[in-house]
């Protein structure tokens, strides 16, 4: 009475595969080193414009944060106090805010999918019950390996950015090849990672939680 109406159960199955066969084959696609190229450098240049647009916000945070003056004045008045000062105040240290931008979207990205998938391929591949059942646990070791290998990277020109920015004078007063020799002269080699451990407690959770919303 119902022919014509419900299909048969035969007509639901693939003549030749069965029901497997009506459904899309899933496979991770391998990435070559070009392919990983290609995705550090996306990240590259989308982090790098992020930091180049909102540098000027960052510079009046560093300066409330390095003067007890800026701090008791404001964000909103110390943002006008260095518009109106000449030398283009807010634009101290646009060039090395840029490069680190960069540098933190290359390995940012590009270490974080290499490290997840020889995380991965390590624990059987995908589809393996290990990986199905500590996809959470890939993601945040993965992660917080790319956010290391991005800290050691930037340390350096964190800390010449924070010197080139809280210099007095014109934004072009002191280059970050000036604030360099001036750290390695003064400190040596370690004042380039004297705030390492800060760096890392500072960029570490965000790193992790910005990667786990990403891929969940």
């Amino acid at each position: 009475a119902l022919d014509g109406i419900l299909p048969p159960p035969t007509r639901l199955l693939d003549p030749v595969f069965g029901p497997i066969g009506l459904s899309p084959v899933e496979r991770e696609p391998s990435l070559g080193p070009e392919q990983y190229i290609r995705l550090a450098l996306s990240g590259a240049f989308c982090n790098g414009l992020v930091r180049l647009v909102l540098h000027p916000i960052d510079y009046v945070k560093t300066k409330v944060q390095s003067n007890s003056t800026s701090n008791a004045e404001g964000i909103i008045s110390t943002t006008i106090q260095l518009y109106n000062e000449p030398g283009f105040q807010l634009f101290k240290g646009i060039d090395v805010s840029t490069i680190i931008g960069f540098v933190l979207g290359f390995f940012g990205f590009g270490c974080n999918e290499f490290f997840k998938r020889q995380l991965i391929e390590f624990l059987g591949g995908p589809g393996s019950s290990i990986v199905e059942s500590n996809t959470v646990s890939i993601i945040l070791l993965a992660s917080a390996g790319a956010q290391l290998v991005n800290c050691i990277v930037i340390c350096p020109w964190e800390a010449i950015r924070i010197r080139v920015m809280t210099q007095k004078g014109s934004y072009k007063a002191i280059s970050f090849v000036s604030a360099g020799k001036y750290i390695l002269e003064e400190m040596g080699f370690g004042g380039f990672y004297s705030g390492f451990s800060t760096l890392l407690f500072r960029e570490m959770p965000f790193a992790i939680t910005k990667f786990l919303v990403f891929d969940i």
